[in-house]
């Protein structure tokens, strides 16, 4: 159901969906698809580098790897195949809910929000496919992270741009009286 009501603050009339404005399904579909990224590497991140990755023929083909190894276990002390691959995800974990600090801040003080968000969806597109290559499996880690930390700190602030200030919520909210 689309419906046409009143006037938004440039004047033009404002198109909504179900009481909503209508891009609000965009931002919504778009959420949706990082979420589905970030958690389909959740499921699948610790058993690809366990299982296929760093088996013998494949871990040696990573650029840039026995560094980083190096500098992991430095920190850890030695580990299993399974324990480094459980120790990898939990850095991307963290850094990809650290991420979105940096991200917000480039997108409110440098790129804009709306190009931020398509930088970090570029950024993410080309980590899954640097999936794809044993050689490139770091640098896939480091767009996916900073691709999502890029997209998700400048997501949650557009679908709030999108309400008018003179909502419920938002007048609510910002309220100098309290309620």
């Amino acid at each position: 159901m689309t419906t046409i009501t009143g006037d938004d603050e440039i004047g033009a009339p404002r198109k909504e969906l179900f009481g909503h404005p209508r891009g609000l399904v965009v931002l919504a579909g778009t959420e949706l698809w990082e979420r589905i990224s970030f958690h389909g590497m959740q499921a699948l991140l610790t058993l690809y580098m366990v299982g296929q990755l760093f088996q013998p023929g494949h871990v040696e083909k990573i650029v840039g790897f026995p560094g980083f190894r190096g500098v992991v276990e430095g920190v850890f002390g030695h580990l299993t195949p399974q324990g480094l691959a459980t120790q990898i995800f939990g850095l991307y974990v963290g850094f990809v809910y650290f991420t979105p600090a940096l991200g917000g801040w480039l997108g409110d003080r440098v790129l804009g929000r709306k190009r931020a968000v398509i930088l970090g969806g570029l950024l993410m597109t080309a980590g899954h496919f640097c999936m794809a290559f044993d050689q490139s499996f770091l640098l896939a880690l480091l767009f996916l992270i900073f691709g999502a930390g890029i997209f998700r700190g400048n997501m949650v602030p557009q679908v709030g741009e999108i309400y008018p200030p003179t909502t419920a919520a938002a007048s609510w909210a910002f309220s100098s009286t309290p309620r």
